[in-house]
C-alpha cells in the first residue's frame, strides 16, 4: 500500500513539473490567427519575410509577399504542400531566447494543397497540440516549416538545415493561460499571436558552384593585378 501511495505521489509531482498545456494547431481559425506560410519571394528567393499583410489577421500587417501560398505556389517544388514538414517548437514561460526552443515531434503535420494552400494539414480531429513544460501556464512559440525532400531527406529541421533545404519560420511569440498541470486541465489556446511568414529557398548546387568559382577568379585576378 505504501508502494502505491509513493508511485501515485511521484506520478503527480511528475505531472505538476512537466505539465502539458495545449494549443490548437492551426494557423486558419477565424478570430484567432490567420497566418499563411508562403513559398519564397519571386523576386528575391533568399529574403526572409515574417508579418501579416494588410489581407491577413489578427492584426492585419503591411507585408508585402509576392511569391504565393506554399503549397500553391507559381511554379516547381512549391505547388506541392505535403513536401513541406510544419512543426511547433515552444519553451515554457514567456519570452524565452530561441535557443531554448524544443520541437514537438509528436505533432508534427504538413502543408495543405490548392485551396488550403498556405495553411497547415490538420494531424487530428481537434488539431490540439501538447507543448513543452508549462508549469508557468505560459510558452514561448514558434511554427517552423521546412522542405522533406519528398519524405526521404530531410525529415527533421536539423537535417533540413544541414542539407540547406528550404525552409523558413515564425516570429517566436508567446502563448498564455495554460493549463499549468494543477486541477482538471484546461480547454486548448488559440495560436494568437502567430504571423504569417515565407520559406528562403535554398540555392542550387550548380548554383554555390558557380559563386565559388566566381569568388576564386575574382581573387585570382586581383593577385595577377598585384
Amino acid at each position: 500500500m505504501k508502494k502505491i501511495l509513493a508511485i501515485t505521489t511521484l506520478s503527480m509531482l511528475a505531472v505538476g513539473a512537466f505539465a502539458q498545456g495545449t494549443i490548437i494547431f492551426n494557423n486558419n481559425n477565424a478570430g484567432t490567427a490567420v497566418s499563411h506560410v508562403f513559398a519564397p519571394q519571386t523576386d528575391n528567393p533568399a529574403l526572409q519575410l515574417t508579418g501579416n499583410r494588410s489581407q491577413d489577421s489578427f492584426p492585419p500587417g503591411t507585408t508585402v509577399y509576392n511569391g504565393g501560398f506554399l503549397g500553391g505556389g507559381t511554379s516547381g517544388l512549391y505547388t506541392t504542400g505535403t513536401r513541406y514538414t510544419a512543426q511547433i517548437w515552444s519553451a515554457g514561460g514567456t519570452g524565452q531566447p530561441l535557443s531554448s526552443l524544443v520541437p514537438i515531434t509528436q505533432y508534427t503535420t504538413t502543408m495543405r494543397n490548392n485551396g488550403g494552400a498556405g495553411f497547415i494539414q490538420s494531424f487530428s480531429p481537434t488539431g490540439d497540440a501538447g507543448l513543452t513544460n508549462t508549469s508557468s501556464g505560459n510558452a514561448t512559440v514558434q511554427l517552423r516549416v521546412w522542405d522533406n525532400q519528398a519524405g526521404t531527406g530531410s525529415p527533421d529541421w536539423a537535417t533540413a538545415v544541414a542539407n540547406n533545404a528550404a525552409r523558413g519560420s515564425s516570429i517566436a511569440f508567446d502563448v498564455t493561460g495554460l493549463w499549468n498541470g494543477t486541477g482538471t486541465p484546461g480547454p486548448s489556446v488559440n495560436m494568437l499571436g502567430l504571423t504569417s511568414f515565407n520559406i528562403v529557398a535554398a540555392p542550387e548546387p550548380s548554383t554555390i558552384a558557380l559563386g565559388v568559382m566566381g569568388a576564386a577568379a575574382f581573387l585570382m585576378r586581383r593577385r595577377n593585378k598585384k
